[in-house]
């Protein structure tokens, strides 16, 4: 039997079996409509017909015997549908099953109609877009696209070009170093020390280890006032003695200056030389009557060192004196050069 929701029109094919003679409730598994299936009616012609066949069936009493006769050939001439099978009797009343039970309503789900009615169109979008790729195919390579005549895959020749580019990109960063370290003295700006030395170009770690150097750091310090006497000492004997100051000439502060104090022969060569830190000199009365030891110590005071030989600024002077017991005797000539002078600590 074939029944229809009244709400969504969906159709379902249910077994007569199913159905009891009151009906039964069932619900919609498209729409969840819940309502009553009737059993199909019985016409009046299929129930003479059941009556026939039932084998309880009997003839009404006090019917004559032509009637029966007549009754029996209009039966036996009546036509049957061949088609289609007769309905079965209508089975007794049952129960009526529970709405969540109901199992024809789950033997045709409306889902599979909707796929079928969805496939015709997924089967159309499919043969279109076969058909785009075949005109693609037909139409032939687009202009904006390459044509590759060697048999080697595009990927592999679009991978070179990015290396090429680097490799442009390192050559053009190491011309344009090279070119601002040959002209840094023309830019307004100091650029920093490289860690190694580039051909033809002095860069500005080998100019600052330059100005470094001992003769750069000494090269404005003056000599002034030097002279040379010979002193007798009451316990070491004569004592030869060399005098002067150190003046800075420099733009900045100098501090901690030191020179040489040297005695040569006639030829050039050096007798005896002493090294000293400029600050102290002793009087002439010291040099007479204190000892070796105790001279020493008072001309490498530090009191005297940090007194007067720190922070001279540009024209400031610092004195130096250098001592020498028991000079050689064929001592002709003299000199004091000057060795360093250090930076102010910041």
């Amino acid at each position: 039997m074939i029944i229809a929701c009244p709400n969504c029109k969906t159709k379902y094919n249910l077994p007569d079996s199913k159905i009891p003679a009151g009906g039964a409730k069932v619900k919609c598994s498209k729409c969840a409509h819940v309502f009553k299936a009737a059993p199909p009616s019985v016409e009046p012609e299929d129930q003479a017909l059941d009556l026939l066949e039932s084998p309880t069936a009997k003839a009404p009493q006090g019917s004559s015997q032509a009637f029966e006769e007549a009754f029996d050939e209009a039966v036996s001439q009546a036509p049957k549908p061949a088609p289609k099978p007769r309905p079965k009797p209508a089975p007794k009343p049952a129960p009526e099953p529970e709405p969540e039970e109901e199992e024809p309503v789950e033997e045709e789900a409306p889902e599979e109609e909707s796929f079928e009615e969805q496939a015709p169109a997924q089967e159309e979008y499919q043969e279109e877009e076969e058909t785009q790729e075949e005109e693609a195919q037909d139409e032939g390579p687009s202009m904006g696209g390459s044509l590759d005549f060697g048999g080697k895959p595009a990927k592999e020749k679009k991978g070179k070009k990015p290396l090429v580019v680097v490799l442009l990109l390192l050559v053009l960063v190491l011309v344009l170093v090279y070119g601002a370290y040959a002209l840094q003295g023309l830019l307004p700006f100091k650029l920093p020390a490289l860690p190694f030395s580039l051909p033809g170009i002095k860069t500005t770690a080998t100019a600052e280890k330059a100005a470094e150097s001992p003769a750069n750091r000494v090269k404005k310090i003056a000599l002034r006032n030097v002279r040379q006497y010979v002193v007798l000492n009451e316990k070491a004997g004569p004592v030869f003695v060399i005098e002067g100051k150190a003046v800075n000439t420099f733009d900045a502060p100098k501090e901690r200056i030191r020179v040489e104090g040297a005695l040569y022969d006639e030829h050039g060569n050096v007798l005896a030389s002493k090294q000293i830190l400029c600050g102290n000199t002793l009087s002439h009365l010291q040099l007479q009557v204190q000892t070796e030891e105790e001279i020493n110590t008072g001309l490498a005071s530090e009191v005297g060192v940090l007194s007067n030989n720190t922070f001279l600024k540009p024209g400031m002077d610092t004195p130096f004196m250098v001592v020498f017991f028991n000079p050689p005797k064929n001592v002709k000539e003299f000199g004091v050069k000057v060795l360093d002078a250090l930076d102010p600590a910041q």
